[in-house]
């Protein structure tokens, strides 16, 4: 190819460029991506799903002082274990067949040392439940059951109530809560604001 095509090309190229305008490039489309329906599930906290049953109770609390009203709970029936006899038995008992539940001494876990003494947890130890046959069952503490702790719904609103608390014990032997002095791990006396006995009505 001579100079004059060269030429002659070159001319013809810048031709079309000057006729047809240059566009700007165009911003890319995003892909259109179509969603699934919504689709409404059950909530999870709902009392229907949970089966969450109410009854109505009369907490007595160390002191003497009583709240009546409803409590919620899940589990239907509760498992422990109770001497008859010096034989160890499993059993299991409905709630509904619970007509008391008393606790009868606390169990004293050291916690940590602190400046002004030693903390304790005090957790329920020896628990007496009582059936609605007047049968009563001692069992150990009240683990893995719903009845730790509990809200109670009266025309006031509604109380948190405790069957366990936390104290410290002084240097000198006394203790934080104002009980009295013990020699062991476990006590009878407790705490004025927590629960000793849940009277099923």
């Amino acid at each position: 190819m001579n100079f004059k095509n060269y030429l002659y090309l070159g001319l013809v190229v810048f031709a079309v460029n000057s006729i047809l305008p240059i566009e700007p490039p165009k911003e890319p489309i995003p892909p259109t991506v179509e969603l699934a329906e919504k689709v409404d599930s059950p909530r999870k906290d709902s009392k229907k799903e949970k089966n969450v049953k109410t009854a109505s109770v009369t907490v007595k609390l160390c002191d003497g002082r009583q709240v009546t009203g409803s409590i919620e709970y899940e589990k239907e029936e509760i498992l422990f274990q109770h001497l008859r006899d010096g034989i160890k038995y499993d059993k299991k008992m409905r709630i509904t067949e619970i007509k008391q539940i008393k606790i009868l001494s606390w169990d004293l876990k050291k916690g940590k040392k602190v400046s002004d003494g030693i903390t304790y947890r005090a957790s329920p130890a020896k628990v007496q439940i009582t059936n609605a046959s007047v049968e009563n069952f001692i069992l150990k503490g009240l683990q893995d059951t719903e009845f730790q702790n509990l809200n109670i719904s009266n025309q006031n609103g509604i109380a948190k109530l405790y069957t366990f608390w936390f104290d410290l014990q002084y240097e000198n032997g006394s203790w934080f809560s104002k009980l009295s002095s013990i020699s062991g791990s476990e006590r009878e006396d407790c705490h004025a604001d927590v629960i000793r006995t849940i009277q099923f009505n």
